[in-house]
């Protein structure tokens, strides 16, 4: 199967009209089902960003602690929302975060806001993990890796883009990586240009683990490949990627800086990184799991 070639869910039936009606449900907006903020119990704050903030909370309905993720009750931060609803009603994988409700608040502090309840994982992102202890070695380095080539092979399947994967949003427990926000992630059979799907709001990820095509409207599953070898030189380097000047000057037809001059990565790890972040997508590893084989090959 390629890769990169959008499924439907199981059970959406085979006949024209079934598929025109789930593309119709997942194009139209859903109205959220109203919550009383009673239903969560000792809520304390575990993270933040611009779209929203992270709790972890007792959740009566489902009757154990999970992660409550708020929305910041912005514009974007709707489509946000909804983009992440979207894409993790579609995958199921151990290595990425499960979606187990999503609603609006009725009542309380925050009434009228978005809120979706996700599985807890306890652990710390791999950015705090590198800020706090320098590079990561290679066999640890070797098994997340290639948890997270499973994780984007999941997602791909499944038809979606992450088009946000850095170390921020991956959290490692016990040797577990999980795969967070799915925020600005993408169907892969949108023929959009960037700017269409985000306008002045916001742009996709960051940008030092940005493929140079996001910038011109293209993306595909290949597009977090190059994402993910920013992340993979980060994590060996036990420094972060400045590619974001390059970015720009890539797009403009300078030449490709190379991204893993002076990191003190071995050349077999090297050479994935270099192969993963291609300027030309038809020379980066074509699927994520090919990228996992040359990983494990190691």
């Amino acid at each position: 199967m390629n890769p990169y070639t959008p499924v439907s869910p199981q059970g959406s039936g085979d006949g024209r009209g079934s598929r025109l009606m789930h593309k119709l449900r997942e194009l139209m907006p859903q109205r959220p089902r109203s919550e009383s903020f009673s239903r969560f119990a000792g809520i304390e704050m575990i993270g933040s960003g611009c779209m929203g903030r992270v709790f972890r909370a007792y959740d009566a309905s489902i009757g154990g602690v999970v992660a409550l993720k708020v929305s910041m009750g912005t514009e974007p931060s709707r489509i946000s929302f909804e983009n992440e609803i979207r894409a993790l009603s579609r995958i199921r994988h151990t290595n990425v975060v499960r979606l187990l409700d999503s609603g609006i608040f009725g009542d309380g502090i925050f009434s009228g806001r978005q809120f979706l309840v996700l599985g807890i994982v306890e652990g710390e992102s791999l950015k705090d993990r590198v800020s706090r202890e320098g590079r990561v070695g290679w066999q640890e380095a070797r098994h997340m890796l290639m948890q997270l080539c499973d994780a984007l092979s999941a997602a791909h399947e499944a038809g979606i883009i992450h088009r946000d994967v850095k170390p921020d949003n991956v959290l490692v427990s016990a040797g577990v990586a999980t795969l967070l926000d799915f925020g600005v992630s993408q169907r892969m059979a949108s023929k959009y240009s960037l700017w269409n799907i985000l306008g002045d709001r916001f742009m996709p990820g960051n940008l030092d683990y940005t493929a140079p095509e996001v910038i011109n409207g293209r993306c595909d599953g290949r597009t977090d490949i190059f994402s993910l070898g920013m992340l993979m030189r980060h994590a060996l380097s036990g420094s972060p990627p400045d590619n974001a000047a390059w970015l720009f000057g890539s797009v403009m037809g300078a030449p490709q800086d190379p991204i893993v001059r002076d990191a003190g990565i071995p050349a077999e790890q090297a050479r994935i990184i270099a192969c993963a972040t291609e300027k030309c997508m038809d020379r980066r590893f074509q699927s994520a799991l090919e990228m996992k084989a040359a990983i494990g090959g190691i």
